[in-house]
C-alpha cells in the first residue's frame, strides 16, 4: 500500500507567499494614507533640492578642501540616495504594515505570457535605446565642461559606481522611495494616471542635471520603472533600473 505523501507545511507557505507577493503589496494600496498633489509635489521636491544642494554647493566644496573629484563624487551620490532610502524605510515602517509588502519588495515573477514579453521589452528598451540614441543626446544633451566627467575618472571610482554605490543609493534607493513608498499614495490625487504621474516629476526631480534627466532614454525608462510600481513589482523595476544605470554609467565613462 502506498502512502500519501504530504509537503511540509513549511514549503507550502513559502510557495504560497511566492503566488500572493504580487497580490499582497496591491490589496494593501485602498488601506493607505494618501497624498494630496501638493503633498506629493512636496515628496519629490525635498530630495530634488537635497540632490541640488549635494552637487552645487558639497561637491565644489570639497573640491576645495582637497579631495579627489571621484572620492567627492562618490560621497554626495551615496549621501544623495542614502536619504530617499532612509526616507522610504522609515515613512513605510511608521505605517505599521510589513515591510516588504508595503514597499512592493516581494519577488513577484511576471504573471502571464504576455507579461514576460512586456518585462522582455522593456529589458531591451533600457539596454537599447540609450546606446542608439547616444549621438543625438550628445548633440542636444551634452555634459556640461564643469559637471563631473566619469570619464576622467579611475577604474576603481568607475567600478565602485557600478557595483556599490550605485546599485545600493542610486537605483534600490530611488525605487524604495519613488516607487516602493510615494508611488501607491499617489492615487487619490492622480486616480489611473498615478503611475504617469510618479514618472513625469520623477524626471522633474532630476532637473537639476538637464543633461542626463531630459535624455528620451532616461525619461522612457521612468515610465517603464513606474509601470512596475503600480504592478507592484517593484524588484522588476529595481532591475530595470539597475541595467539602465549600466549603460548609462558605460556611456558616460567613455
Amino acid at each position: 500500500m502506498g502512502r500519501n505523501f504530504k509537503l511540509p507545511k513549511e514549503l507550502v507557505a513559502q510557495a504560497e507567499a511566492l503566488v500572493k507577493a504580487g497580490t499582497r503589496s496591491l490589496k494593501l494600496v485602498p488601506q493607505l494614507k494618501q497624498f494630496n498633489m501638493l503633498a506629493t509635489v512636496l515628496m519629490f521636491a525635498w530630495p530634488a533640492l537635497w540632490l541640488a544642494l549635494l552637487f552645487f554647493l558639497a561637491y565644489p566644496f570639497l573640491l576645495n578642501l582637497g579631495w579627489p573629484a571621484p572620492a567627492a563624487f562618490l560621497l554626495v551620490t551615496a549621501l544623495g540616495g542614502a536619504a530617499e532610502l532612509l526616507a522610504g524605510l522609515m515613512l513605510a515602517k511608521r505605517e505599521g504594515f510589513d515591510l516588504r509588502a508595503r514597499l512592493g519588495l516581494e519577488w513577484a515573477w511576471p504573471d502571464s505570457q504576455r507579461d514576460w514579453l512586456i518585462f522582455a521589452g522593456a529589458t531591451a528598451a533600457v539596454l537599447l535605446i540609450p546606446i542608439l540614441a547616444s549621438p543625438l543626446d550628445q548633440l542636444l544633451f551634452p555634459v556640461p565642461a564643469w559637471a563631473p566627467g566619469l570619464f576622467t575618472f579611475p577604474t576603481w571610482a568607475v567600478l565602485i559606481m557600478a557595483q556599490l554605490v550605485g546599485p545600493l543609493f542610486v537605483v534600490f534607493g530611488e525605487e524604495v522611495y519613488y516607487r516602493g513608498y510615494l508611488q501607491p499614495k499617489m492615487k487619490a490625487a492622480f486616480g489611473s494616471n498615478d503611475w504617469l504621474a510618479n514618472a513625469g516629476l520623477f524626471v522633474l526631480k532630476q532637473a537639476y542635471q538637464p543633461w542626463l534627466a531630459f535624455r528620451p532614454a532616461n525619461i522612457i525608462a521612468a515610465f517603464l520603472f513606474a509601470h512596475y510600481g503600480k504592478k507592484r513589482q517593484v524588484w522588476l523595476a529595481i532591475v530595470l533600473h539597475y541595467l539602465s544605470y549600466l549603460v548609462l554609467l558605460v556611456l558616460l565613462s567613455g
